[in-house]
């Protein structure tokens, strides 16, 4: 997302005048491992080419996470807490 908006920036400063400071932006774009991000997304059976995007600027309207299970924490109030266990250990139950 930071790529599409230093293009976006490029662009604006091009038909500012700003030229010099335009091409500077499109040559450190053209450097960076955009190609490996790519590859490494395609791996995890993500594709950012079918992300939502905005009507105008058509900028990703969405970032893509991968949290670790063990990072996530689930706060509930202790009612709901207690019926999710309660649904948990009856799955469990049923599970041969």
């Amino acid at each position: 997302m930071a790529a599409n908006y230093a293009g976006l920036l490029a662009d604006k400063l091009e038909e500012g005048g700003n030229r010099q400071q335009a091409r500077q932006i499109r040559e450190r774009l053209a450097r960076a491992p955009g190609a490996l991000v790519s590859v490494q997304d395609a791996q995890h059976g993500i594709s950012l080419n079918n992300l939502p995007v905005d009507g105008e600027s058509r900028l990703h309207t969405v970032d893509v996470s991968r949290p670790e299970p063990r990072d996530v924490g689930l706060v509930l109030p202790s009612a709901i807490e207690s019926r999710v266990q309660e649904f948990l250990a009856s799955v469990k139950c049923a599970a041969p």
